[in-house]
């Protein structure tokens, strides 16, 4: 009965819900009924460039609703504000879906996926801006809210997404009924997020204003004292043995550490919050607990501090630094004896859209940073006078630098920084533009290495029976060549015809790390199609291959 009742009152929520957050609602049965009416062609139009922008705007938009939704409720605001607020949210959407997604080529451009996914989260945190919260400790208490509507949503539509498939193929087995498993999964998949997930979540969210600071649910307290406390105390441990060892050995860390140092902390300012929020009295070592990470943190500045001084900015170390100086000051500051989360959930907001939506953002700090990097190593090396270069003989380990470098620039789509290299600039022209072959080695001091293959057309494929396609692929653009739709997925070329797809493999290249030097064309050969594969490149981490560019001719059988 006791697990009955709760379960019970939450789907009879699902009407408070929709009087709370109309528009989030309404938003997300929308978005399914589009994918309803278009789901007879959607294995058409889905790796369609213009369908992904819709549907990641359309996202964004049920969650700015639900954000205006929570800032909104329970204020006596008139119509005509009210109406201005709605108008607001809709001039953000459309820049969402024209400046974050621009090209029709591609969907995510340069920084648009630092930017989305940065608007993401900064408007989910947001809600826990509500004025309502600003007093004492209330931020806590309507994040253990949020994060207990979450999880009971996360387990019943696994629940009821799992059983509904399952249902299905059921049906298939037992009756042959050959059914598209794959097109029922789909449906499914949206019906329980959209239609399930979005009002069972809104309904396990309380009212503004009926959040209130009291004690934690046993269970919960339990948790927290008897489990997190103590792990952030080993930890703790483990990380001060660890910084006794970089004092002895004179040896700075290298990669993890920083990764490990700052999960760490946001782990220990999360569990602190929640504690301080707790009504029961703590030990007073409690309050002095922040304060011991901060000698951590400096060992992780120091780590990568080397590392951006070795090789530059990149977004990812633009991020754990922008990161870590958040936990530095999170940690100073709920030192205080009197302290307000609300504070600290409104600066990591701002911290998050100046590190992702903002000229001092992760991806333009890195472009202008490894530029200059870049810059230098041809002026040091005179192969860049006047803006423009010069082809000159020079040691392997600069050109790994500089194949790397170019590589960096091509993948973040910030070739058009560089005013060297030619309009519509691809790895395939470096030969041409510097003079030499390019030489991917891991010299940035990161994973995944680049590794890429090099071949020259000796013979003629004229000769050669059927129809000859050239094609050149780049990154995730979808390309469409005489009835050939073609596209990159991790390791595999794509190619889509009216009646089948083949999925290519360039797991191969992992055998081209230590080769650079111009080789025969490789032959693929793949459901009756032959591939000569001209030039290939891609990132290698551990055995696998993320395919970045292909260049490569087609001949497909004639009918």
């Amino acid at each position: 009965m006791n697990i009955i009742t709760p379960i019970r009152n939450r789907l009879q929520g699902f009407s408070r819900a929709y009087r709370r957050f109309p528009l989030t609602i309404l938003l997300a049965v929308g978005l399914f009924v589009w994918l309803i009416v278009n789901e007879y062609r959607m294995d058409q139009i889905l790796s369609q460039v213009w369908v992904g922008r819709l549907i990641s705007t359309w996202i964004y938009a049920i969650i700015l609703a639900f954000l205006i939704g929570s800032l909104t409720e329970g204020k006596s605001y008139t119509r005509l504000r009210m109406g201005l607020i709605y108008a607001i949210g809709a001039a953000i959407v459309a820049v969402v879906y024209f400046w974050v997604f621009p090209s029709d080529q591609r969907l995510f451009v340069q920084d648009g996926v630092y930017v989305y996914f940065g608007l993401i989260l900064a408007t989910l945190l947001a809600i826990f801006l509500e004025s309502s919260l600003r007093p004492g400790q209330r931020v806590p208490h309507k994040a253990l809210e949020v994060l207990t509507s979450f999880a009971w949503t996360a387990l019943f539509s696994f629940v009821i997404g799992l059983g509904s498939f399952l249902v299905f193929v059921m049906i298939d087995a037992l009756f042959d009924a050959n059914l598209r498993l794959d097109r029922f999964a789909r449906v499914i998949f949206e019906a329980t997020m959209l239609l399930f997930a979005v009002p069972f979540f809104l309904s396990g969210l309380k009212p503004s204003g009926q959040t209130l600071e009291k004690a934690y649910q046993p269970l919960f307290q339990r948790l927290l004292r008897f489990v997190c406390l103590p792990l952030a105390f080993v930890y703790t441990a483990v990380l001060y043995v660890y910084f006794a060892k970089i004092l002895i050995t004179q040896t700075w860390p290298q990669g993890l550490v920083s990764h490990l140092v700052l999960w760490y902390s946001l782990f220990v300012i999360a569990v602190y919050i929640f504690l301080r929020g707790d009504k029961d009295k703590l030990p007073k070592v409690i309050d002095y607990f922040p304060l011991a990470l901060l000698p951590l943190l400096a060992m992780m500045f120091g780590s990568i501090g080397q590392r951006i001084a070795q090789y530059g900015w990149t977004p990812n170390r633009y991020l754990v630094v922008l990161a870590g100086i958040w936990s530095l000051g999170a940690l100073i500051y709920i030192s205080l004896k009197k302290y307000s989360p609300w504070i600290l959930a409104a600066s990591l907001v701002l911290v998050i859209l100046i590190g992702t939506n903002s000229p001092l953002g992760a991806y333009d700090v890195s472009v202008r940073s490894q530029k200059q990097i870049l810059n230098d190593v041809l002026v040091e090396n005179q192969m860049l006078l006047d803006d423009q270069l010069v082809s000159v003989e020079v040691d392997p380990t600069v050109r790994q630098r500089i194949s790397a470098s170019v590589l960096w620039f091509v993948n973040q789509q910030a070739t058009n920084q560089l005013a060297f290299l030619p309009e519509d600039y691809v790895m395939n022209d470096f030969e041409t533009v510097f003079g030499f072959m390019p030489d991917y080695q891991d010299v940035w001091g990161d994973r995944p290495q680049y590794v890429g293959f090099y071949a020259q057309q000796d013979f003629s494929l004229e000769t050669q029976a059927g129809k000859l396609l050239y094609v050149a692929m780049y990154g995730n653009e979808l390309k469409t060549v005489e009835g050939f739709t073609f596209r990159i997925e991790g390791e595999y070329l794509m190619i889509e015809t009216d009646t089948q797809e083949l999925s290519v493999s360039f797991s191969w290249l992992v055998e081209q790390a230590s080769e650079n030097k111009l080789q025969e064309m490789r032959l693929l050969e793949e459901g009756g199609y032959q591939i000569y594969i001209q030039n290939a490149s891609g990132r290698l981490s551990g055995d696998d291959v993320q395919l970045n560019d292909v260049t490569f001719y087609l001949i497909a059988p004639n009918n």
